[in-house]
């Protein structure tokens, strides 16, 4: 089966075999033209790559089209069976759900596709298309359960319940117009489709009812959308207090519940995911390997575990280089979080030798490997990365994604002010700084938070290094559990007056942070109001520094 050989890292043996057979005009091949679409897709989901979109798109309207051709074919079929006196039954119950599955996933995947794109309208009306025929396959698996295989059901719980996840994701108040448009966004629906998806991991393949090539096991990649879910999307984006109390449907959640801290929640989830039998089942993929080896880095605060296992899904993804940039990444991060500056600084300098054509990305990678090496008192060489940010953006391409992209701008501006005091004791304050911003403080130790603290502290500093110093340390004691310390340094950073240097930097981009940290911690509490309130004052600085991805985060949980 194509998605086993997936799981087990075939990925270009796999990918090349499907291309070969959505060549062929059979009905045998419908749903492996769709997991063909789907790995580009995938790629496309990893790499945000244009031209990745534009081959992902082609193989979702290519897999439609078959389809569509298909229904005509049987339709005509039946036609001239029922002329002369036939049951019509060229296409059972079972079969017809399948192809409105996949055209249902196609109208879904093109749709992503076309946001990346930049095609708004039409993916609006493709999320819609899709939307329609998810719930017709639904409607009529509930009509004649007994006529639907565990297979065919299995695979609407995970095109559905992957539907409500991406809606669910949407900002609160996009969120409340989706659901006012019949849309169900909310995260628990998602997640019980998505696990009862899983769990049918014991499918009977009925060659009688469905071909075998098309009766994949689909549970897999349910497992691997939730732990997808939880270990990059809720700490990357913030999700894990945006579903509370948004949207117009009720969440089901008191305030006492929510107090029961969100990320001890998720962190149950994963483990609880981890250890399904689907999941040990493949523990060999290098897809359930990255996501096990990111939960060691989140949940556990097991950096030197999370890059053990995450070495060896690098390792095995070796035919999926989108995967791999991943990956490597992730693994310069857990030693970034363990504070060893010169092997983080050494896996970044290979990712950016591993993908030299992106430019912007490199940018990224560059600062934070400069960043290190200044750390590791490598003062010379991380001088020449940081003035590598300005190669990376030189070109048209870079300089145009400078302009729209939060992370590029970021690196470009940091770069540009390091570079003018490039000392240990300003680069240990930006890295404090990196950390706050990518909200990765969480995944640092007792024992390394401590050490964050003792250098957030050294020294005196007023105007916006203290700024920045009092965001650090709010930061560092609301997740050490001292929420009074945290409040301490908090209004002391409100109080300041904005004022801002000659490189434009104000005390004001470092309150907006601080803003949106406390708003957080606020929310977990049920103190919505309160937290609303933090969040639409830190959204008056969502233009300044690092703004767009603070401006993201904000309106993800407001």
């Amino acid at each position: 089966m194509a998605v086993v050989r997936l799981l087990q890292n075939e990925f270009a043996q796999v990918e090349e075999e499907l291309g070969k057979v959505t060549e062929q005009d059979t009905q045998r091949v419908a749903r492996a033209t769709l997991l063909y679409a789907q790995i580009a897709f995938a790629r496309s989901i990893l790499s945000l790559d244009t031209g990745d979109a534009e081959e992902a798109l082609t193989r979702c309207w290519d897999a439609d089209k078959q389809v569509n051709d298909m229904t005509s074919a049987s339709g005509v079929f039946g036609s001239l069976l029922g002329m002369v006196g036939t049951d019509k039954g060229g296409v059972d119950h079972d079969e017809e759900l399948n192809r409105i599955l996949i055209r249902a996933d196609a109208h879904l995947m093109g749709a992503m596709m076309q946001l990346i794109l930049g095609r708004y309208l039409r993916a609006g009306w493709n999320f819609r298309a899709g939307w329609n025929l998810y719930h017709k396959a639904a409607h009529g698996m509930e009509s004649h359960p007994d006529q639907v295989s565990d297979a065919i059901k299995c695979i609407i719980d995970f095109g559905i319940g992957m539907f409500n996840l991406i809606v669910s994701m949407l900002p609160s108040t996009l969120l409340t117009i989706a659901e006012l448009a019949g849309y169900d966004g909310n995260i628990d629906h998602a997640k019980l489709r998505l696990k009862r998806s899983y769990e049918m991991n014991q499918v009977v393949v009925e060659v009688s009812k469905v071909q075998a090539d098309d009766n994949q096991d689909w549970s897999p990649f349910s497992c691997l959308l939730l732990l997808f879910y939880h270990t990059q999307l809720v700490p990357n984006i913030g999700l894990e207090v945006s579903q509370v109390f948004s949207g117009c449907a009720p969440r089901n959640r008191s305030a006492d519940n929510v107090a029961m801290q969100l990320d001890d929640q998720n962190k149950s989830e994963v483990e609880e995911i981890l250890g399904s039998e689907v999941a040990r089942k493949h523990e060999g993929s290098a897809l359930f390997q990255w996501m096990r080896g990111t939960s060691e880095m989140l949940h556990q605060r097991n950096p030197t575990e999370g890059i053990s296992i995450l070495n060896k899904a690098r390792g095995n993804a070796q035919e999926l280089p989108a995967l791999q940039t991943y990956i490597s990444y992730d693994i310069a991060w857990a030693h970034m979080e363990a504070f060893e500056w010169q092997s983080a600084a050494e896996s970044l300098e290979a990712l950016i030798q591993a993908n030299k054509d992106a430019q912007c990305w490199n940018s990224l990678y560059s600062y934070q490997a400069g960043l290190c090496l200044l750390l590791s008192s490598s003062e010379e060489k991380g001088k020449r990365m940081l003035e590598e940010v300005e190669k990376h953006l030189d070109n048209a391409a870079g300089k145009e994604k400078l302009q729209v992209w939060g992370p590029e701008r970021y690196a470009h501006e940091m770069a540009g002010r390091l570079l003018k005091r490039a000392t240990r004791e300003e680069a240990a304050a930006a890295f404090l700084e990196l950390l706050v911003v990518y909200d990765r403080m969480r995944c640092l130790s007792d024992t390394l938070l401590q050490r964050a603290l003792e250098m957030a502290t050294a020294g005196q500093k007023e105007g916006w290094e203290r700024a920045r110093s009092l965001s650090t340390l709010s930061a560092i004691h609301l997740l050490s559990g001292r929420i009074d310390e945290s409040k301490v340094a908090f209004d002391e950073l409100v109080c300041m007056d904005d004022i801002s240097n000659e490189e434009n930097i104000s005390t004001g981009h470092y309150k907006a942070f601080a803003l949106y940290l406390r708003a957080r911690h606020l929310k977990k509490e049920g103190k919505t109001s309160e937290s609303n309130e933090l969040l639409r004052t830190a959204g008056t600085f969502s233009n300044a520094h690092m703004g767009q991805i603070l401006a993201f985060k904000i309106h993800a949980m407001w």
